[in-house]
């Protein structure tokens, strides 16, 4: 991919607020306003002045992320890093991308899962030029469906309750911005009566609306990456990182690795880094080897222990379950430290690549681990929804 000195921060800009005024899900009232493209243009050109280096994605995201409203900002995150990975590309890049999508055209091979198929299947077949256009369709491909299962199928996860990450807050109703079903009335006819307020006198500075916090969410995910695993979980894989990375709301935090022999990690906790590196680590996973699942959740355990207080851990481990006993067993102490952190750990078990054992699986059964088959792998976003946003 093109460095990022390609991305013009006015062309960004404009082509951000382009894409939110065009989406069909945000509601007008969340819409830029002519200053915003101007506000996102001057703190982009203000931090490369100061840091007089050449922006990276991350600067252009948050410069969008930030001038939008707080009601948008995880829709708005998405579609700057989709901006950003589109104007990222050289013209050469966008010339043969055109190429690619016409003879998609002509051929009927079409859609974004076709292309990660397409690339995963048949990556090594191209030659060196074909092979850098696949990709660039590649990457935008997994972005795009990141996205779109995220905003179809994890939901936000509210949480009532007390405690400092949980529980209900109260404000003002804000007319044009929030919805008229919004109001509580019942606390708001309570409080202008404690105000000794004349109620047929009530303006909408009198009414209020109770909104529940969200409890936030730290969700790892291991995937087995073991060589009797073939393209199709490649690409179930990726699209699984892409969703964690794409669309958990920014308070929530995410970490994935493979692991079969050896453990390959591809992002952690609470560490800042590059979108579109974590897509490219994504795109060039290759299954091999045995399967080793103890220093993978020996390395989860790791991360959880690193987390905060009063949220939500998930652990989800993807795999055919070929796991031996002894493995199992040295693998239990680690489960059992995770759980008593309030690690809910799901083992998820892809058909038709099962090969498990059954002393191993009925061990890790008995540990107290959720055992769920899937079926098809490309069930796995609303699996994932129901497992990870138990409203």
């Amino acid at each position: 991919m093109s460095s990022s000195k390609n991305v013009d921060p006015v062309e960004f800009a404009g082509e951000f607020c382009g894409a939110i005024r065009s989406s069909q899900i945000i509601p007008e009232a969340f819409k830029p306003s002519s200053r915003q493209p101007i506000a996102i243009a001057k703190l982009l050109m203000a931090k490369q002045m100061r840091q007089k280096s050449i922006l990276n994605q991350q600067d252009y995201v948050e410069a969008a992320v930030v001038t939008s409203h707080i009601e948008i900002r995880s829709e708005a995150e998405s579609l700057a890093v989709q901006t950003y990975s589109y104007l990222a590309y050289t013209r050469e890049e966008k010339f043969k991308d055109v190429i690619v999508q016409l003879v998609e055209a002509i051929t009927g091979k079409d859609g974004d899962e076709k292309v990660l198929n397409d690339w995963f299947k048949n990556r090594d077949e191209y030659d060196e030029e074909e092979k850098k256009a696949l990709l660039a369709r590649a990457r935008q491909a997994l972005a795009k469906t990141g996205m779109y299962y995220a905003r179809h199928f994890i939901n936000n996860f509210y949480v009532s309750g007390t405690g400092p990450e949980k529980g209900y807050s109260v404000r003002q109703y804000m007319p044009g911005n929030d919805d008229s079903s919004a109001i509580d009335f019942e606390l708001s006819l309570e409080n202008a009566m404690a105000d000794g307020k004349d109620l047929r006198q009530l303006s909408y500075e009198d009414f209020l609306t109770r909104e529940v916090r969200r409890q936030r969410r730290n969700v790892l995910y291991l995937q087995d990456m073991s060589a009797s695993f073939d393209y199709r979980v490649l690409v179930s894989s990726a699209v699984c990182g892409s969703i964690l990375v794409h669309g958990l709301p920014r308070d929530d935090q995410s970490a994935i690795s493979l692991f079969s022999d050896k453990l390959d990690v591809i992002k952690r906790f609470g560490v800042k880094e590059d979108i579109m590196k974590i897509t490219d680590k994504l795109l060039s996973m290759e299954s091999s080897g045995g399967t080793n699942l103890h220093q993978a959740v020996k390395w989860a355990r790791t991360e959880f222990s690193q987390g905060g207080c009063n949220q939500a851990n998930f652990c989800l481990i993807f795999s055919d379950m070929g796991f031996e006993t002894e493995d199992v067993e040295a693998s239990l102490d680690e489960i059992t430290k995770m759980q008593n952190m309030d690690v809910r750990i799901t083992f998820l078990r892809f058909k038709p690549f099962e090969h498990y054992y059954k002393d191993g699986s009925k061990l890790l059964a008995d540990s107290g681990c959720q055992m769920v088959t899937v079926d098809n792998i490309l069930d796995f976003p609303e699996l994932m929804s129901r497992i990870i946003s138990p409203a």
